[in-house]
């Protein structure tokens, strides 16, 4: 018997793979923040409310609902102002 969703799964990561690769981008924003549960709980909540949209824009809208991008643009410029070890302990 064929698993219907791993079926689905491959057939959307052939055809674009690059909306994948941007999903994990910003799955790993959501865990470096620390907010991951609530910035995919209120994607699902956007996908329930808009069943148009895609799972990429409803992911990137949670994560602005949450301040994520804030966060994380915040903590791309410490960084970039730390040295090597100092980074360590920050990430």
């Amino acid at each position: 018997m064929e698993n219907k969703v791993k079926s689905h799964y491959l057939n959307v990561l052939e055809k674009d793979q690059q909306e994948m690769v941007t999903m994990v981008q910003l799955f790993d924003r959501a865990e470096r923040s620390g907010l991951v549960i609530e910035v995919i709980y209120s994607a699902l909540n956007n996908m329930k409310e808009f069943p148009d949209s895609s799972p990429l824009l409803c992911m990137q809208i949670a994560l602005e609902d949450w301040d994520v991008w804030k966060i994380y643009c915040t903590l791309s410029y410490k960084l970039k102002n730390k040295s090597y070890e100092s980074r360590k302990k920050l990430c």
